[in-house]
């Protein structure tokens, strides 16, 4: 079998997350390429890694558990409050961008 590897994988990402209007996803490498972009983003993250590896813009949120530090107690509605607040906030805005 033949393994086939594209060439601009990070550029078509960075293109898309370009043209996003919010981010939701956990701490990973496209959190940061769309904080670059100046795209707005909700991350799930556990506690320990908020010290050294967060984006540090205002429109990059983290969203993690208190009690038990596990991601997958992170509940629907949590996240669309938080997702909410940046609303409310204007750190994210559902209209068309130019």
């Amino acid at each position: 079998p033949r393994v086939r590897a594209a060439t601009d994988p990070l550029g078509v990402l960075a293109a898309l997350l370009g043209r996003a209007r919010l981010l939701v996803a956990n701490d990973s490498a496209p959190i940061h390429v769309a904080e670059a972009m100046g795209t707005p983003t909700l991350y799930f993250a556990h506690r320990e890694k908020l010290v050294h590896s967060h984006p540090a813009g205002d429109a990059c949120w983290a969203l993690y558990d208190e009690e038990r530090n596990r991601l997958a107690d992170i509940s629907v509605a949590q996240a669309l409050g938080a997702v909410n607040e940046m609303l409310h906030r204007g750190i994210a805005q559902f209209q068309r961008r130019c």
